[in-house]
Order: structure tokens, then C-alpha cells, then sequence
């Protein structure tokens, strides 16, 4: 039922109320968003290997546009681009594996005190909050 590669746990307050309000305000494209989605889908623990043009291949766009919404998600922390063709998803966002490797990531990436702000500062915020 899971496959082979069991499942990703998305946040549920992401999902409902932060992506969907991103969308509507034009936070976040079409794409980015489905690359997004596609970033989930293939995450082993938060890490993803993937070219751009197996994402594009993937979600039906060109190679050309996906590295733009790649760029983009790591502007807003939703991904963090470790080196060419391997990524890391924001933990806080979706994570694949259980609550305890998901915490221990979540205080080994906070322990890093990245410029950036990741995991914890994510560039969408709902209008509810803003």
C-alpha cells in the first residue's frame, strides 16, 4: 500500500493553511509548487537526490524553469540546496521517517545556526498571520 518507498508526513498546517494562502497571494507559482510537491515525494529523511531535469521529466516542465523554482523554495526555506543535485527539505514542512529521527534532524540543522534561518524561518507566512 506504502511502496517501496514508504511515505512522507507533510504538515498539516502547511498543507491547510500555508501553501494554499501562498498560492492565492502569488507567494509561490504553479511550479514551484509542484516542484515542491515532487521534492516531497522523492525525500528519504528530508534529503533528496534528484537533477533538474528528472524533476522536469517528472512534473512536465522544462529543465530551464525548474532551477528558478528550485531557487526560489531555498529563498523561502523550504529547501536547502546542499550541493548540485541534492537537496534537503525543511523538516518543519514534511518529513519522511518517524518523530524521533525527525527531531534529532530538527536540533542537528538548528545546532548548524544557518545565515539563512532553516528550519525556522520559512518566507511564507498566512495572511492570518502576517
Amino acid at each position: 500500500m506504502l511502496g517501496e518507498d514508504g511515505y512522507s508526513l507533510i504538515s498539516n498546517y502547511f498543507a491547510r493553511h500555508v501553501l494554499p494562502q501562498a498560492l492565492v497571494a502569488r507567494q509561490v507559482t504553479g511550479l514551484q509548487a509542484a516542484v515542491l510537491s515532487n521534492l516531497i515525494g522523492r525525500q528519504q529523511r528530508g534529503l533528496i537526490q534528484a537533477t533538474q531535469q528528472e524533476i522536469a521529466d517528472e512534473i512536465g516542465a522544462g529543465r530551464t524553469s525548474v532551477g528558478p523554482a528550485l531557487n526560489a523554495l531555498c529563498d523561502l526555506n523550504l529547501v536547502r540546496r546542499l550541493k548540485r543535485g541534492v537537496y534537503q527539505l525543511n523538516p518543519r514542512i514534511a518529513y519522511n521517517g518517524n518523530g524521533d529521527t525527525q527531531r534529532d534532524l530538527l536540533d542537528e540543522l538548528r545546532g548548524m545556526q544557518l545565515a539563512s534561518g532553516f528550519p525556522d524561518e520559512v518566507g511564507l507566512i498566512p495572511a492570518d498571520e502576517g
